[in-house]
Parts: structure tokens; sequence; C-alpha cells
């Protein structure tokens, strides 16, 4: 994608966790409105399973 001009911008450990918090307290909007509540429970499965197995981070 960066070959396409993808501008990525590198983001402190600080910032991460700012974005992924506020990410997460829309979960309950999403879930059951958005996305089927079955369906989101499986991607945060299957999410959570591939960081375990590739050590990323949250």
């Amino acid at each position: 994608m960066k070959d396409r001009g993808l501008n990525v911008v590198p983001v402190d450990a600080r910032a991460r966790d700012a974005w992924v918090k506020l990410a997460e307290s829309a979960y309950p909007r999403i879930r059951g409105r958005i996305v089927p509540a079955g369906a989101f429970v499986e991607a945060l499965k299957y999410q959570d399973e591939y960081r375990k197995r590739t050590g990323a981070a949250k």
C-alpha cells in the first residue's frame, strides 16, 4: 500500500492506547446494533487468537 502512496504515520504507545480505548468504548454500540452480536463476538475471538499467535499488539 505504501507503494501506492499510503502515508504511514507512526504513533507512540500512549497515543495507540488512547485510540484503542476510544475504539473499544464503541463496542457496545456496535455489537448487536450494527453487527450481529454472535458475529461480533466471533470476530473478537479470532482477533485475540491472531494476536496471541503472532505477538501482535492489542
